[in-house]
């Protein structure tokens, strides 16, 4: 099953990848709360720990640690 909601693959830093997605379904800015998963080695284990206890997002983007801006940090820190 497939649902179209944010999330974002983020290195936060080097060699710690997390997955973070949003909760509610059409929610892209992460306004309604999001979920993190990690940390891991590679963005796929991250994304692989996320579909253990969540439907496919549909998409995503891979931020690595030196794009990683402040506004990547407050979706973070913002997640639970």
């Amino acid at each position: 099953m497939s649902v179209s909601r944010g999330c974002i693959l983020l290195e936060l830093i080097c060699d710690k990848w997390y997955c973070i997605v949003a909760i509610e379904e059409y929610d892209y800015d992460f306004v309604h709360g999001c979920i993190k998963y990690g940390p891991t080695t590679t963005p796929e284990a991250a994304f692989d720990l996320m579909s253990q206890e969540q439907p496919n997002p549909g998409s995503y983007q891979t931020i690595r640690h030196d794009k990683v801006g402040s506004n990547y940090i407050l979706i973070f820190n913002k997640a639970r």
